[in-house]
């Protein structure tokens, strides 16, 4: 099972359609579903009815919230309905990003903690939402208890983090209209939830999507950043 961590932002539909789910950790999490994974997505939400319909979203895009937090004082966010063209649920569904101005609820460690400990067991952990160092401890510390692979999404511009060297780490380009990046990162958990090796996972799924390793180990585990090839 692939864990992904990053809460999601409700998207509404233009019309009589159903309404979406928005955010870098739902498009991850259903890119990693589309591929085969069993996942869960961990973040937050609010206790309301756009709370309500954004987990049943989920449910439709094959990805599970059993560890969903639900916040009582916080309105769940809403972004704004996907173009005609830039339907979410065309293709394979990758395009599931949230506007620049809607941010997701924020998780902070004990948060993570909690959803962690009720989920158990699981192959892969996804940090697509990197909270903050003593979130990323208890997501280090989850993933050697638990045996996983854990894979780091570090947003462009972001602060310096003391990461774990076992960790595979892919830099985020500054905007994912397309939603490559996502599903990129979606297809390699599938590839780590099915037994391949990390440096396998990742240099499978950089060279199939196009892109290529800026660094890599030839360790057990790589940490690496990632840009789009040509």
């Amino acid at each position: 099972m692939i864990v992904v961590v990053g809460s999601p932002v409700h998207r509404r539909s233009l019309g009589d359609g159903p309404s979406s789910v928005a955010g870098p950790g739902p498009a991850i999490a259903r890119s990693a579903a589309v591929a085969g994974s069993a996942v869960q997505l961990v973040g937050k939400v609010g206790t309301d009815p756009v709370g309500d319909a954004t987990l049943l979203a989920l449910v439709r895009d094959g990805v599970g919230h059993a560890a969903m937090l639900r916040d009582p004082s916080h309105p769940t966010p809403v972004a704004a309905p996907a173009e005609p063209d830039d339907d979410p649920f065309e293709g394979d569904g990758s395009r599931l990003t949230a506007g620049p101005t809607v941010r997701p609820l924020p998780m902070d460690a004990e948060d993570l903690e909690l959803a962690l400990r009720y989920l158990g067991t699981f192959a892969v952990l996804v940090m697509a939402e990197v909270i903050d160092q003593a979130g990323l401890a208890v997501a280090t510390e989850a993933a050697r208890y638990a045996g996983a692979s854990l894979l780091i999404v570090l947003p462009d511009g972001a602060a310096a983090l003391d990461l774990p060297a076992e960790a595979i780490v892919l830099g985020a380009p500054p905007a994912d209209e397309d939603g490559i990046f996502a599903q990129t990162v979606g297809t390699c958990a599938a590839a780590l939830d099915r037994g391949l090796s990390p440096v396998d996972a990742l240099r499978a799924t950089l060279a199939a999507a196009g892109w290529e390793s800026a660094s890599a180990s030839n360790g057990p585990a790589p940490v690496s950043s990632a840009r789009r090839a040509g």
